[in-house]
């Protein structure tokens, strides 16, 4: 089970952070993911406004964040149980 969840997790943060496949998939701005939301804060002509790209980007973090502390533990154990030891 912790194997499963380690999983799940490492497969919910790759697919959260996808910005390639929901650019080609998506045309309208209501269906963009975080990444592509993020990519709007980088202006090449005027600048990037770094304040709101980094309080949009801890926001955007808290999900993951929250769902790594909620399954933390079987996190740990998947890893451990996977006999890839450092």
């Amino acid at each position: 089970m912790p194997t499963l969840i380690t999983f799940g997790l490492f497969s919910f943060v790759a697919h959260f952070n996808d910005l390639f496949w929901p650019l080609i998939v998506t045309d309208s701005d209501e269906m963009r993911t975080m990444p592509m939301g993020l990519a709007s804060f980088i202006e090449f002509e005027g600048g990037t406004r770094w304040n709101e790209l980094l309080a949009a980007s801890l926001v955007g973090m808290l999900p993951l964040i929250l769902l790594f502390l909620f399954a933390q533990r079987y996190f740990v154990k998947g890893i451990a149980s996977s006999g890839l030891k450092g």
